[in-house]
Parts: structure tokens; sequence; C-alpha cells
């Protein structure tokens, strides 16, 4: 009797809305093929004599019901829903008010309601691939539906990209806010559908009714545009639409025109439903300014693109040395924040003569390691480096690089050392939390910065806490400047044998590996050069062997000439 008291309720409300509405179900016909159709693990459902829609699955698992449905602008969903059981982790429903996929158990991009698990909550979660990589968007209160049998109205409304979730558990009429979100992730839907998961013993303990489903469906009438173009190899492109292409026009070559005497593709292939690769005849040539002009797209409501093009310049590929990109900013101890994103980050600076297409860098801090995915970055620009999940929060500040297994920053200090992808250093340092100079910044919330990028290979001396309000500067230039002067060559500081057949020469400054030849090693008296390192990362020591035994007793001197600093 209460549902049906609140179905009067509901019925009220839908007649508001009559003229577009999608749905309007209460099972009174007995009928799933029909008024409206519904589609999916049918023969696991039932009619009740009392117009219920009943799970009747033959074993556990997950069932699920679908019916077309494309409200999704100004649209409100409403449904009744009943398990007569208390909830758990392996007994709930999902309600889908949006998807674009018909099977709602795979991939697909939609939204839905949540009923049970294990905070015996309702709450509104946004998907957009397969079902476990949803994400709860209105998180509803716990324990709303601890009940020995549940039995609640839901209702959701969205006006624009405005989302509220109600419930009723009293079947009353008195509609309990849940939470409210703004989100505007997928504009369109073709399909309303219910899913249960179950054990074995609630195979038959879920019961639905009184669904309506009002509102618009998206209207696009806007042609594709593209995003980005991606220069992937010297003869290949990679094309981002801003939205998903008919097939048959994405893949025809004539759409695609490159300038400079290369003309058309000679092979288009998609990549998902909004991307495509382009592959050319001829090869692009290093630092020349192109153009590829697209036309005739189509998109998935029949829209046109005209005619747009859109510039780019290929860059070699290029293995940097060393010197060529450098760390300028480190931010090891991000909390408390003081005006920047509440992550660790590095930032790098490009010291090179010409733009680095940098491929595969390593990136080692301490004892852990990490790869670097290809960018690009000009003379004298700045990028970003951080872990993937803090990349939205730095792309407002510069060109930002979300590195996979990002080694966590040791706030007291460490040696940070980069490679190329041949495995030579291109720069390194060991800070230390002496390097911001003063304790009112050593706690967090502040970046060191180097002071003078002309001298990348001064230690302590070029570094300092940022002065910046923010705490830092990633992606410009610093805000702690010092100019610093280097006249004089790198010297030997000391030499100590290790064993009988190796020394260690300790220096009072870095030098350039290029710059070392084992032929510039002497001793007196002669031991023979078996050979001699720089040692890496620290670059400031030189390991010797020698291919005679050290005499005890003797005093040996050692030369090493034509050293040269990164000065």
């Amino acid at each position: 009797m209460l549902r049906r008291v609140i179905l009067c309720v509901a019925a009220q409300f839908a007649v508001f809305y009559l003229a577009n509405a999608q749905i309007s179900e209460d099972f009174s016909d007995g009928d799933l093929s029909f008024s409206p159709a519904w589609a999916g693990d049918t023969s696991h459902f039932i009619i009740t004599g009392d117009g219920l829609l009943q799970l009747q699955a033959p074993e556990k698992g997950q069932s699920y019901i679908v019916t077309p449905s494309e409200a999704i602008d100004s649209a409100t969903w409403i449904f009744y829903v009943k398990m007569a059981f208390n909830p758990s982790s392996n007994n709930y429903a999902d309600i889908y008010l949006v998807s674009d996929k018909e099977d709602l158990t795979g991939p697909l991009n939609g939204y839905f309601v949540k009923i049970g698990n294990t905070p015996d909550e309702v709450s509104l979660y946004r998907q957009s691939g397969m079902p476990w990589e949803a994400e709860k968007i209105i998180d509803g209160l716990d324990d709303r539906v601890d009940m020995s049998t549940v039995e609640l109205y839901v209702k959701v409304m969205k006006n624009g990209h405005y989302w509220e979730l109600f419930t009723d558990t009293g079947l009353s009429g008195n509609w309990i806010r849940e939470g409210s979100v703004t989100d505007s992730t997928h504009v369109f839907s073709k399909y309303f559908g219910i899913v249960c998961h179950y054990t074995s013993t609630r195979t038959d303990k879920f019961f639905f009714d009184d669904i309506t489903v009002t509102g618009k469906a998206y209207k696009d009438d806007l042609p594709p545009g593209i995003d980005s173009v991606r220069v992937l190899s010297d003869s290949s492109l990679w094309l981002k639409f801003n939205e998903k292409i008919a097939i048959s026009s994405a893949t025809g070559p004539i759409h695609y025109q490159l300038d400079q005497g290369i003309g058309i593709p000679k092979r288009v292939a998609m990549d998902g439903d909004s991307a495509v690769h382009l592959t050319f005849d001829q090869k692009f040539t290093d630092l020349v300014d192109y153009n590829l002009t697209v036309a005739g797209i189509e998109d998935l409501f029949g829209n046109v693109m005209g005619p747009a093009t859109f510039p780019f310049t290929y860059y070699k590929p290029y293995i940097p040395g060393f010197g060529d990109l450098i760390i300028t900013e480190i931010m090891a101890d991000p909390t408390p924040g003081v005006g920047l994103p509440e992550y660790e980050f590095l930032e790098f600076y490009n010291a090179a003569s010409r733009p680095l297409n940098v491929n595969n860098l390593m990136l080692v801090v301490g004892p852990d390691t990490a790869r670097i995915a290809n960018f690009i970055i000009h003379p004298g620009e700045f990028i970003i480096l951080c872990k993937q999940a803090a990349v939205p929060s730095f792309m407002p500040f510069g060109q930002t690089v979300g590195v996979s297994g990002w080694p966590s920053l040791n706030n007291k200090g460490e040696a940070i050392a980069l490679y190329n992808e041949n495995g030579a250093i291109l720069f390194s340092v060991k800070y230390d939390d002496s390097w911001y100079r003063t304790i009112d910044k050593d706690d967090g919330g502040w970046s060191l910065e180097m002071t003078d990028i002309r001298f990348p290979c001064k230690g302590r001396s070029n570094w300092a806490a940022s002065s910046d309000p923010a705490g830092g500067t990633p992606g410009r230039a610093n805000a702690t400047q010092n100019e610093l002067t280097d006249l004089s060559a790198p010297v030997i500081l000391s030499a100590g044998a290790i064993g009988d057949n190796a020394l260690l020469v300790t220096l009072n400054e870095k030098i350039s590996p290029d710059s070392f030849d084992k032929k510039n090693v002497a001793t007196s008296p002669e031991l023979g050069i078996k050979d001699a390192f720089p040692v890496i990362p620290s670059l400031d020591e030189i390991m010797v062997f020698f291919s005679s035994h050290i005499a005890a007793g003797t005093v040996y001197g050692i030369t090493v000439n034509n050293l040269r600093d990164c000065a």
C-alpha cells in the first residue's frame, strides 16, 4: 500500500514532463518486449502478479536488463527498488541512468546509481570504461540501506551539468538529498538499465517498479574539430578529434593533405573512436614547418568538418649529451603547501642550442629508477615532471610530463641523476636540506631553485629556497637569482689507494665527462693505466685502475691533464 502511495506522487511529478518522457514503466502490462522493449538477460527476470519486475536467475552471478533511453539534458530519473535482504559487497544493484552501450556488464560511458555494497549507501557513479573502473561522484550517506529488507524510491535530477541525488526510504514522498555534483564528462545517452549482483541465496530477491525517465536527448549540431596533432615518427602523425567520428569518413586518405610537396597519406588507421594515425610515403625534414589540412570528416550525428589547417614542426629525435638537459628546480617536500599543488616535482631546462625531441630518458633518484615518456622541449624552455596523478594540477603552470612509477624525493636530500637512452649521464645533483639556507623554508611547501643556470654543475653555492610567494616557480624562470663566476679549471684535492692496483682521485668540482680521456692520466713512477673514468653520477671523482701493483713505501705522483669543468 505504501508503495502505491508514492507511485501517485511520482505519477503527478511525471505529468509535468510528459512531453519529453522517454520511459514510463510500471510493468502492469506483464510484457518486457513492448512499450518499452527490454533487452539483455530478460530470461533472468519475471513480472509478478502485482506488477513488479523480479529477478529470477538460475545461479549466482550478475544479470542485466536494458531499454533505449536518450534522456540526459534537463532530465529526471525516478524508480522503486526492493531488495529482500541486507545488501553487501556481493549483493547489490546498479541502476544505469545513462549508457552508450547496450551491454551494461562491459566497457561503456555512462552514469549509474549503486544501491548497497559495503557502505550500505545510495551513491552516483561515473563510468568511463569497465565497471570496476567507475568513480563515485556523489557519496551517499553510509548505512542508508542498512536494513533487513531494503525498500526505497530513488530520484536523480540533472540540470545542465548539475546532478542531484535523492532517496525516500520511507515511501512517503519525502525526499532526502544525498548530494550533488557538477560533471560533464559524458554528454549523450542511448540506454537505461538495471544490473543485479547476487550470490546463490539472492537470485530471486531483487524487485523493481515505477520507472519514470524524462528529459531531452543530447543534440549535436557542431562539426568535429581537432584537439591535437602529434608527430609519431619521420613519416607518421596522430590526430585527436574532439568527439567520436564516423569511420567511413575518417579513414579516407583524400580528407588529409600535407604541404611541402608530401600530399595525402598512403595509409589511415583509426585509433579508438576519435583519433587516427596517418602514414606518408615521403619523410619529414628536421626543423621544417608543415601544415596539415583536414576536411570532410563527419561525426556520429552527421555534422561535416569544413577545411581546417593545423601547423606542426618536425623535430628529428635527438640523443642529448651532457649538460643539454638540466634540473633547475626540486620540490621534495610539498606539504604543507604554500601556494602550489601539494605534489613533488622536478623542473627540466633545455640548455642546448636546438629543440630536443627526447626519447626514453632514465631518472634515478636514490635507489629508485623511472623511465620518462617522450617529449619535445625548445631551447630556453622549462618542463615539469611529476607523478601521473599530479599532471592536471601542474598543467596550468606549463608543459607537464607525468612519470609512471614516480621515484619519491627524500625530504632530507639524496642524489638525482638523469641519463639519456644510451645510458650516458646528462645531469646530476645531490641536494640536502641545508641548501634551503633558512629554517623558515625547510619544513615543506618551498622548492629548491638553481640560482644561476649558466653553472649547472656547482652544488650548494648554486641552490637556495625559492623566494616566490607561491613557494616555487614550476615551468618558468626561477625567482631566486644569483650571478656566479667560475674562472678556474678543476684541480685534484686528494688521491687515495684502493687496494694495490686502484686509486680514487677527488676533484674540487664536477667535470664534464665528455672532456675526460684516460690517455691524459699518468703516474710517476709509471704503473701503467689499465682503465680510468669519472665516477658517475657524482662526476667529482676519478677512478683509476693500474696494470701494475702499487709498491708499499713508494711515493707516487699522479697527473690528470686537460680536464674541463661544466663552465
